[in-house]
């Protein structure tokens, strides 16, 4: 008798119960895994990691493996943002990277570039109520930059109080004929700038939390045995026919 391959009779659905719990368990693990990440702070590496837009990671996938599926991430990016999500990351000078980016220019003082933040440096957000507004601005046309990708053009409406680096945005107006506002804090970095050192990451091993409770729910879930029982049941019975 020829030696029976599981992995064979799973690719050619003889287990079709355990292939479906198998699937089930594999989307809810990579549920659970998007979840975490998601949750992760700083919310920025969480958001790139399961980006798919231009620049992201590229998220989580799902691909079959020898002996079953396996989650992955598609690493998509110029940059392992999970990596720094599931390990972390040591202090950071964010200000070589800021001025060696295609949008920064140089001018009498050397490279710099300007920092478009909608939170201020106590986390609260940038808007009338905690900031004062130098200006309005509002949508006036279009250019291309630099780089041939179009970018949205902007011109005074109106001063607020002509003072500081915080500006509103004209956003259109909404159901009740009110104007909408967005609000930004412009902040120039240059290689004299200091303060762009950015703290610690802690990393939070989310993969490995995620791998122990799948074990241990494939050791304990009497579905998954359920679903062997009756799958090998339907096979012998077919098998020495």
């Amino acid at each position: 008798m020829q030696p029976i391959n599981l992995q064979r009779l799973l690719d050619r659905g003889e287990f079709p119960q355990t292939a479906k719990y198998l699937h089930s368990l594999t989307r809810a693990a990579k549920a659970k895994y998007e979840s975490y990440i998601r949750n992760f702070t700083p919310s920025w590496w969480g958001r790139m990691a399961l980006s798919t837009g231009p620049g992201g990671g590229g998220g989580l996938l799902i691909r079959k493996v020898p002996g079953g599926l396996e989650i992955y991430y598609a690493n998509a990016g110029k940059y392992n943002y999970l990596e720094v999500v599931e390990k972390g990351r040591g202090t950071y000078d964010m200000k070589p990277a800021l001025l060696r980016s295609p949008r920064a220019r140089t001018g009498k003082n050397g490279r710099y570039i300007i920092i478009p933040m909608t939170r201020n440096k106590d986390g609260s957000e940038v808007n009338e109520e905690n900031n004062t507004i130098h200006s309005v601005v509002r949508r006036t046309g279009h250019y291309m930059d630099r780089e041939g990708k179009k970018r949205i053009k902007y011109g005074k409406v109106e001063d607020r109080s002509g003072r500081g680096n915080v500006y509103a945005f004209e956003q259109g107006p909404v159901k009740s004929g009110e104007m909408q506002y967005s609000y930004a804090k412009f902040l120039t970095v240059s290689e004299n700038s200091s303060g762009w050192i950015q703290k610690p990451i802690q990393g939070a091993r989310i993969e490995p939390e995620i791998q122990k409770e799948v074990d241990k729910t494939v050791r304990r879930d009497p579905r998954l045995q359920e679903a062997i029982s009756r799958d090998v049941e339907k096979f012998l019975t077919r098998y020495f026919q």
